[in-house]
C-alpha cells in the first residue's frame, strides 16, 4: 500500500482514474468492468486438479471464489457476486462461470489533487480534497488548463540549473572520465562468482578520481544554490541526491543530451501520465507542447 502521484491530461480526471481502479474499489456498475465466461477454462483446471482436491465441480468452483447462482436469478454485483458467479441449472450442474475484472486496475482510490502546478500571474486553477473542488486564485494549483500554467518559465529554470550542474562537473573533472556504477557493479558480480556487495561496488565507484572530484564540487553545498532565483532553487530537487551514482553517472552524457533529460515535468512529482484514459509510457516536452491550451492538467494523489 502506498500513495503515488499521477498526471492526468484531459477532461474529467476522476473518470479517467476510474478505468484503472481495482475491482474492489470501483463502482459495481462501472463500464470499465469486464465480464468473461470462463466455464471452459475452469472445467479444464478441474480435470487437471491435484488428487487431494475432492468434491464435485460445483463444490470445487465455490472453493475458487465463485458463489453459486441459481438459473434465472439476478447476480448481486454490489456484494456477494462482485467478483463473479457460477450459475447452476435445476440439476445443480454449473452452466456458466462469470469472472468480473478490471483488466488494467491497480488504483484503490483517489485522495486529492497536489498543488504543484505553477500558474501564470492572474490565472486560475483548482484544488480538490477529494470531495469539494475549490478555486486556486493564484500561485499553484492541483488542476488547471494548460494555457494557465507557467510551464515555459519552469522549463527554463530547470534547464538553467541542469546546465550549471553539467558545467560545474566539467570544471571539476577536466578531461577525466569514469566508469559508471552499473558497469562496476556488473563486473564485480562476475569477478566474485555471482556474490555481490553493493557497498564494495560503491566503494570502487567512489574511488575513481573523477567521481571524487564531483562529490566535492560546489553543487553539493547550499551556497551554490544562492546564485539562482528562488524558483530555480525550488526545483533543485529534480536531480535527486546530487551525490548519488544515479545522479552523477548521468553527467557522462554530452551537455545537450544531459539537458534533454530535464523538462517541465521534471519539477512536477509524478509516477505516470494518463491522457484521455490512456496510460503513457513517457511524455516529452514536445508531446505536452502539442496539446491544446484548453487541455485540463491534473496532478492527482492516488492510493495503490
Amino acid at each position: 500500500m502506498a500513495n503515488i502521484y499521477i498526471l492526468v491530461l484531459g477532461d474529467n480526471f476522476q473518470d479517467q482514474l476510474e478505468k484503472y481502479k481495482e475491482l474492489e474499489y470501483i463502482d459495481a456498475n462501472s463500464r470499465h468492468i469486464v465480464e468473461l465466461n470462463v466455464l471452459d477454462e475452469m472445467k479444464a483446471r478441474y480435470a487437471n486438479r491435484a488428487g487431494t482436491e475432492k468434491g464435485s465441480f460445483a463444490e470445487w468452483t465455490m472453493e475458487h471464489s465463485y458463489r453459486l447462482l441459481e438459473n434465472g436469478c439476478k447476480p448481486d454485483i454490489e456484494s456477494m457476486h462482485r467478483q463473479g458467479w457460477a450459475r447452476v441449472d435445476s440439476a445443480g450442474q454449473v452452466i456458466e462461470i462469470i469472472n468480473r475484472t478490471v483488466p488494467d486496475g491497480f488504483i484503490w482510490w483517489f485522495n486529492y489533487t497536489i498543488p504543484e502546478l505553477k500558474l501564470k500571474p492572474g490565472r486560475h486553477g483548482m484544488v480538490s480534497d477529494g470531495y469539494t473542488p475549490k478555486h486556486a486564485i493564484e500561485g499553484y494549483a492541483g488542476c488547471a488548463r494548460k494555457g494557465a500554467l507557467d510551464y515555459q518559465e519552469v522549463r527554463k529554470a530547470v534547464r538553467t540549473v541542469a546546465n550549471q550542474r553539467w558545467c560545474d562537473a566539467a570544471a571539476a573533472c577536466g578531461s577525466q572520465v569514469w566508469t559508471p556504477f552499473e558497469i562496476i557493479s556488473t563486473k564485480y558480480k562476475i569477478a566474485h562468482g555471482g556474490r555481490y556487495s553493493e557497498s564494495e561496488a560503491l566503494r570502487l565507484w567512489m574511488g575513481q578520481a573523477a567521481v571524487k572530484a564531483m562529490l566535492n564540487m560546489p553543487w553539493v553545498h547550499d551556497d551554490q544554490l544562492r546564485k539562482f532565483s528562488l524558483q530555480e532553487q525550488s526545483i533543485a530537487h529534480v536531480f535527486g541526491n546530487p551525490r548519488s551514482h544515479e545522479s552523477i553517472d548521468k553527467l557522462l552524457y554530452s551537455r545537450n543530451d544531459y539537458l534533454e533529460m530535464f523538462h517541465y515535468f521534471s519539477n512536477v512529482p509524478h509516477s505516470m501520465v494518463i491522457h484521455d484514459g490512456v496510460l503513457l509510457d513517457y511524455m516529452s516536452d514536445e508531446y505536452f507542447d502539442s496539446l491544446d491550451d484548453d487541455t485540463i492538467v491534473t496532478l492527482a494523489s492516488v492510493h495503490i
